[in-house]
């Protein structure tokens, strides 16, 4: 018996219409991740959930309140594996249960009903769970209490600064040599041109055209490197569109932009929820390079971000050489991966274990030869 009572919300329309609760929820629960909010969730199914199977876990209290969700869906072909909703394709961090009480307890009771339905799952593969949540520790110890075999490694490392109270006090956080070309990069464009304008997102068609401005950006330099780009896939294209749009609705997208005449010079795409901001993607005009036009972006960002009183900024998993000069700190993301305790989940554990034994064996027969 436990506090809370377990179901499965296993269409789409059930997702949908939890949409007031489950913000609520995540509100409460303290999680700042644009990747966890209902809209985001939805219009990722709208583009990418053919390819699966809604099967979100929710528990209600004794009152009938929501108390907790485990944000999941399978896939639909081949072994079924059991996914966060949302986390394939376009690459989110931070994933995780959204809990209004945080407590091992009702980890266990997902993880007790995962369990109770074992035939209906084989592989459970969770990716960029925040090492910092404990919710990563009670999985894994609730799985393991109950003789699951379960495997977690450390799958991303994502930057990211705490924010002072002003500008100047978080320039001196940067290295010499970050802040003195910063300074003279943005002299030397405000010198030159003067006219140049540094402006928000504020309506539906101003989004339409800073969006297209900035998939063209992304994409040229990408081109130049012989790169496909993530924004060459028109699918990508489409569900970001959406989903700006329907941050722009929520209050949630930051979508800054560098302007000079009628030519965009550097984009910012973010989002914000509560005290955080998640820098998603940001790209500069070639054309303008040197200038530094993408740092001096970057700087009016975090600039108007102290002045809005945000206290972290996430620039996420990657590896771009800015993220090294301009965060000061870095936080994992984390993998855990589950077989099912069941006769289809054993033939997966065979098929995972076996190959790597053979391979060990090996290599011992093979030093001592």
């Amino acid at each position: 018996m436990t506090r809370w009572t377990i179901t499965a919300l296993d269409t789409f329309e059930q997702f949908q219409a939890l949409a007031g609760e489950w913000n609520d929820l995540l509100r409460d629960s303290q999680i700042e991740n644009i990747f966890l909010r209902h809209e985001w969730l939805t219009e990722w199914w709208r583009h990418y959930g053919a390819e699966f199977e809604v099967w979100t876990l929710v528990a209600h209290d004794a009152t009938g309140a929501l108390a907790g969700i485990a944000p999941l869906m399978r896939t639909r072909r081949g072994a079924r594996c059991v996914l966060w909703m949302g986390g394939a394709f376009v690459s989110p961090n931070h994933l995780d249960f959204i809990l209004r009480e945080k407590t091992p307890e009702l980890v266990e009771a997902f993880c007790a009903f995962l369990l109770a339905r074992r035939g209906e799952w084989d592989w459970l593969d969770l990716n960029k769970l925040p090492a910092q949540s404990p919710t990563r520790e009670w999985l894994i110890a609730a799985l393991r209490a109950r003789r699951v075999f379960v495997r977690s490694a450390e799958s991303a490392r994502c930057p990211f600064t705490q924010l002072p109270s002003s500008f100047e006090a978080y320039l001196q956080m940067l290295g010499r040599r970050t802040r003195k070309d910063f300074r003279q990069d943005t002299r030397r464009l405000a010198s030159d041109y003067p006219e140049a304008m540094s402006r928000r997102v504020q309506t539906p068609a101003e989004l339409e055209d800073v969006f297209s401005a900035f998939v063209a950006l992304h994409q040229a330099r990408f081109k130049e490197r012989d790169e496909p780009g993530s924004f060459a896939d028109a699918r990508f294209v489409a569900f970001h569109r959406a989903a700006a749009l329907r941050g722009l609705e929520h209050g949630t997208l930051q979508l800054d932009y560098l302007k000079i005449g009628d030519e965009y010079v550097a984009i910012d795409y973010a989002y914000r929820l509560g005290r955080t901001v998640l820098g998603y993607s940001a790209t500069f005009n070639l054309q303008w390079a040197k200038y530094s036009a993408g740092i001096v972006m970057l700087g009016r960002t975090l600039e108007r971000a102290i002045a809005e009183g945000v206290q972290v900024y996430d620039f996420l998993e990657g590896e771009e050489d800015y993220k090294a000069h301009w965060a000061h700190n870095v936080s994992a993301d984390w993998r855990v991966r589950a077989i099912s305790p069941h006769w289809r989940g054993g033939l997966m554990w065979l098929g995972w274990y076996l190959p790597r034994l053979l391979k060990k064996i090996s290599s011992r027969l093979a030093r001592r030869a």
